[in-house]
């Protein structure tokens, strides 16, 4: 057996324990952090655990599409965000010019994406998130799945849930969405999508990502969101 293939074997057969540990990570990673860049990271880690994940109900070759369709949106959502903060700093670097001409002191940029709430509480809500998966992953397990990836699926909802109701930045609330599919894609495998399923996901994740991008751009240029 060639050794990727062998260590392909060897993923498929992991518990799902270090995926869901990861998946914690990356997941408060992604809720927590102010900087997008380590938000876009950790997203990509995240699509790259989940598909450990798929290894265990999907044929390697959708599992395979599944990371794809996923590595892809971080692209998408990487140019949008550099296009964004270079307009800020462009318009920034213009407006301290024109104050430093009218003899005013230029305030600080505010950092982008703006959050509406302290990291303190965010990580503090992560924390009673984890507690309220604890609870539910012992008294109310998920039928039919694995029980050692229905954790993964309730805490990817949970946490996607909570960024969408916490923010209205494109950006942040996008990788909400994004996390939140990501834990109904798991739920989703053990219905046996076969390839026309994880296609229609593939491409929900590949619209959301570009639908996303979007939206941020045009939040930027008008300052709301169409």
């Amino acid at each position: 057996m060639l050794p990727w293939k062998e260590l392909i074997s060897q993923l498929a057969h992991l518990s799902g324990l270090p995926a869901l540990i990861g998946l914690v990570c990356t997941a408060s990673v992604i809720a927590i952090a102010r900087d997008w860049r380590f938000e876009l990271w950790a997203l990509l880690a995240q699509y790259i655990l989940v598909g450990v994940l798929h290894l265990r109900m999907l044929p390697f070759e959708l599992a395979l599409v599944r990371v794809l369709a996923g590595v892809l949106v971080c692209p998408m959502l990487y140019w949008a965000a550099r296009w964004v903060e270079s307009e800020r700093a462009h318009k920034a670097q213009i407006e301290r010019q024109q104050l430093a001409e009218q003899g005013q002191v230029p305030l600080p940029p505010l950092p982008w994406p703006v959050r509406p709430t302290s990291g303190m509480f965010v990580l503090l809500a992560v924390l009673l998130l984890g507690m309220v998966l604890y609870s539910v992953s012992s008294s109310f397990p998920l039928p039919f799945i694995d029980a050692d990836i229905a954790p993964a699926c309730v805490w990817l909802a949970l946490i996607g849930l909570f960024m969408l109701v916490l923010t209205s930045e494109p950006l942040p609330a996008g990788m909400g969405l994004l996390t939140m599919v990501s834990g109904f894609g798991l739920f989703f495998d053990v219905m046996g999508p076969g390839l026309v399923g994880i296609g229609v996901l593939s491409a929900l994740d590949l619209i959301m990502g570009l639908s996303i991008s979007y939206l941020a751009i045009v939040r930027d240029l008008t300052g709301e969101v169409l």
